[in-house]
């Protein structure tokens, strides 16, 4: 799971105690297992992969907080109820193909 290749990531910057950079084999090896990025592996730095991945699954997390419906939102000018239910199709459509194994 992407999550879990980000959290090591995160621990190799974290606890290493020598100088490492997105170009270090330990990380470059984690970042090439990430499945959630818009690029083709080779054609980018791996930099690149990585914040497209953390981006993508960022953008999940904020799509699924809109189709939660346990989360109650009290606005004073409230969007219209057929603008709402576009936008949840949208980002339920959004969702699921990012998220489809192809």
């Amino acid at each position: 799971m992407d999550l879990d290749i980000i959290r090591k990531i995160r621990n190799e910057f974290g606890h290493k105690y020598e100088s490492i950079t997105f170009e270090s084999p330990s990380i470059k090896s984690l970042i090439n297992n990430l499945k959630q990025h818009a690029y083709v592996a080779a054609s980018v730095r791996t930099r690149a992969l990585f914040t497209s991945s953390v981006l993508g699954i960022l953008g999940q997390i904020n799509g699924a907080n809109h189709l939660i419906p346990k989360f109650k939102e009290f606005m004073h000018n409230p969007v219209p109820e057929n603008y709402k239910q576009k936008i949840h199709e949208l980002v339920k459509s959004i969702t699921d193909e990012l998220t489809s194994k192809k």
